[in-house]
């Protein structure tokens, strides 16, 4: 009995350490309310709340790095949003680099890009107890793919690792189902 209370509170306290952690998918979560803060101050373009369709995060020793990218008429040129966070996840200067309109777009129509990726950050980091891969999930994410699909959306969460989580929503952001 006393093992079973001891493991429990070794669980717990390292989920409550993990609370105050950032870590990249934190910084996901964050890079999307900027996106709909950018949006609505005029300072880009409206098509990249509904466009980006793929994002990098990095860390060193100042800080996070957010590059988002959303198509453009030039396949080879996308739309670039960069975003710098420090280690608090506090937001820096924007930097866009705006080529054209995705003549297709837009590529989310329920919901948008910008309320997908928090949506399902949040799928992880807000259930950090949920599952033990959530913790790892959150902390190794290196980049994070969004696509539609037949039901929804697909979030691909990449690891540093090698692996990729996925999110499946419904086109309103909906978490239907997630795993490895």
């Amino acid at each position: 009995m006393k093992k079973i209370f001891l493991t429990f509170a070794v669980s717990l306290l390292s989920i409550g350490a993990m609370a105050k952690e950032i870590t990249p998918m934190h910084v996901v979560e964050k890079a999307s309310y900027q996106i709909s803060g950018l949006v609505t101050k005029g300072k880009i373009d409206a098509s990249y709340l509904t466009d980006i369709s793929t994002l990098t995060v990095s860390k060193d020793e100042t800080g996070y790095k957010v590059i988002m990218q959303s198509p453009s008429a030039d396949e080879k040129n996308p739309n670039r949003l960069e975003i710098p966070f420090d280690l608090n996840a506090k937001a820096g200067v924007a930097t866009a680099q705006f080529n054209s309109k995705y003549p297709q777009g837009p590529v989310f129509t329920g919901a948008n890009a910008a309320v997908l990726l928090d949506l399902g950050a949040e799928a992880i980091v807000d259930h950090l107890s949920a599952a033990a891969d959530n913790i790892v999930i959150a902390r190794t994410t290196i980049a994070v793919d969004l696509q539609k699909e037949a039901t929804g959306v697909a979030m691909a969460a990449h690891l540093n690792d090698g692996r990729t989580y996925f999110i499946h929503m419904d086109e309103n952001g909906q978490v239907l189902s997630q795993g490895f």
